[in-house]
């Protein structure tokens, strides 16, 4: 029984040194459901204090700032082939703590939902895959091929890109499809998502936005520090983790397809100079010509370069895997 995280939902550590260097809130210790409640609105404010009280978490953003050379930023960069150091991994379902559920405790509600559901079943195992949710999503689907290669039948729980990793996944492997006897899919972005497409395009706008609901606090003292630290959010956000996020592999590959820009080949929800991208064609064209297509020495990066190939590799026969 395997539960897939999403986008960013996956801890990753540096196995050199044991560091778990992504968890958004450095709370690997807390015990709470961090993500659950850091959306829910009445716990929100406690849990973001708590966590600025028992971690680090307003160090790292000044070292980050201040271009720290051991500072996180420079852990999570990727090379220009879209690739981590060596010693940078995906967390071990066997490494103890709470990072092996996923960042911020993310899949440790449907880990717990289906260990009860499964833990009478003889023979089984119930973990969590996390994976490196920054490369190539095909690098991930490699993994979960050769993670499943010892069972003969598997349940997966997939959220958000974990059913995009899942989805290669089948797509690559018919054995891999004969043995999933249940895919519990949750919010699937098969055809990608637009937000990638915002993320790529107008990032520093939807950040110079969030920001400025942070700056427009108007109690005494609490929103001075609010706006103090909402200039520096902004200022770290838009002059580095947008360039970092921007050479991602699986955030191109999160783009939004033809299938879901121009459903009915007619009609297009995206527009260049007055005209609607209706075809893959014009689409994949549209996306090999932005800034953010090429590396610093002009070369076209390779997940981009590649993207119809990633396309294609969703589908068996001409459907989709999934």
């Amino acid at each position: 029984v395997i539960i897939m995280p999403g986008l960013c939902c996956g801890a990753i550590e540096d196995t050199a040194t044991g560091e778990v260097i992504w968890d958004p809130l450095e709370a690997d210790e807390h015990e709470s459901f961090l993500l659950d409640s850091f959306f829910q609105e009445d716990k929100m404010l406690g849990v973001v204090l708590d966590v600025i009280k028992n971690s680090n978490a307003l160090g790292t953003l000044n070292a980050m700032l201040n271009d720290e050379p051991d500072s996180m930023y420079y852990k999570w960069l990727l090379d220009e082939n879209g690739l981590p150091p060596e010693s940078v991994k995906a967390v071990s379902w066997e490494r103890d703590g709470f990072a092996k559920y996923g960042a911020m405790q993310s899949m440790r509600r449907p880990y717990e939902f289906l260990y009860e559901r499964y833990k009478d079943e003889k023979n089984t195992d119930t973990f969590v895959f996390n994976y490196d949710w920054r490369l190539d999503n095909r690098l991930a689907a490699a993994e979960l091929l050769k993670r499943t290669e010892e069972y003969d039948d598997v349940v997966i729980f997939a959220h958000s890109m974990g059913n995009i990793v899942t989805s290669l996944a089948l797509a690559e492997s018919e054995s891999f499809r004969d043995k999933v006897s249940l895919f519990i899919s949750s919010a699937p972005p098969y055809y990608g998502a637009f937000l990638a497409l915002q993320v790529l395009e107008d990032g520093e706008k939807i950040v110079s936005d969030l920001c400025a609901l942070g700056k427009n606090i108007n109690i005494p003292v609490v929103g001075a520090i609010a706006k103090n630290l909402m200039d520096g959010v902004e200022e770290l956000v838009n002059g580095k983790l947008l360039p970092m996020f921007r050479s991602y592999p699986s955030l191109v590959q999160l783009l939004p397809t033809i299938e879901e820009v121009c459903p009915d080949g007619v009609n297009s929800v995206l527009t260049v100079n007055g005209k609607g991208i209706t075809t893959r064609e014009e689409l994949l064209a549209f996306y090999q010509s932005r800034p953010w297509a090429f590396r610093a020495d002009g070369s076209m990066r390779p997940w981009v370069a590649d993207l119809g190939e990633y396309w294609d590799a969703f589908y068996v026969d001409g459907t989709f895997a999934s």
